[in-house]
């Protein structure tokens, strides 16, 4: 008898690898999964995801329980409305790109970044927006510093039920804390930021958190609610025997 329990417990471990091995190898099922963990780590249940789909996309409640009951109806139209709604990249949903937040690239390019929020501005003017920076240490930036030196934009709606629901966009990419051009990068973005009378707050993360939202392993929402210490980012100044390299170095 034990060896015939034996004999079950591997067969079903071996079950169990082939269906992991399809499911991971099936790309609608996938995307079904990212969108649900998308609109999980944004503080939407999955239950109520149906709630929040235009006409144009809508599905039945039930569906959205699991990737698995999802994939059948993934379809580039849902696809499209989640990346929009939630402000993410839409070639992340398709397993193409790693990163799941879009990104405005404005390193050692000012105006690119100043276009950007003047456009978003604009565009929604009674919204409350904010900047973040996050960062892994405290006090003053020197070459020895550790991490990457995290920029957000931030804008807050009101969601179901009267729930308040923020979309974030990446105002940097790889900038490290240790590399003078992007710490004078940031001072200059912060000051940008104020002039437009965006409200700009810093907060030290955990490294390892950090990481992942560069890696993209981490949506900005989840960091957002990792504790953190208060810091003043207009206040960064880059420390050290050397004088920092210039701007466009």
């Amino acid at each position: 008898m034990a060896l015939f329990g034996e004999g079950k417990a591997i067969v079903d471990l071996l079950a169990h690898w082939r269906k992991w091995r399809k499911d991971s190898n099936d790309p609608a099922r996938q995307q079904a999964e990212r969108l649900i963990a998308a609109f999980e780590a944004y503080g939407v249940r999955r239950q109520q995801i149906a709630r929040l789909m235009p006409e144009s996309v809508a599905l039945p409640s039930p569906l959205m329980s699991s990737p698995e009951t999802l994939k059948n109806e993934i379809s580039p139209k849902l696809l499209d409305w989640a990346a929009q709604y939630l402000a993410l990249n839409r070639a992340w949903f398709d397993g193409v790109d790693p990163q799941p937040h879009l990104l405005i690239d404005g390193y050692k390019d000012t105006p690119a970044h100043e276009r950007w929020l003047r456009s978003r501005i604009e565009a929604e003017p009674g919204r409350y927006r904010h900047v973040v920076v996050w960062k892994a240490e405290a006090g003053e930036a020197t070459f020895d510093s550790i991490g990457p030196l995290c920029v957000v934009y931030v804008e807050q709606d009101v969601g179901l039920d009267g729930s308040e629901f923020s979309r974030y966009w990446l105002l940097s990419r790889n900038w490290s804390l240790g590399h003078p051009p992007c710490v004078e990068c940031m001072v200059t973005l912060v000051n940008l930021a104020r002039s437009l009378g965006l409200l700009v707050t810093g907060r030290i993360k955990p490294l390892r958190w950090l990481e992942r939202l560069e890696e993209g392993a981490v949506f900005a929402s989840e960091m957002d609610h990792v504790s953190g210490e208060l810091w003043y980012p207009e206040e960064m100044t880059f420390g050290g025997d050397r004088r920092p390299e210039p701007l466009l170095a």
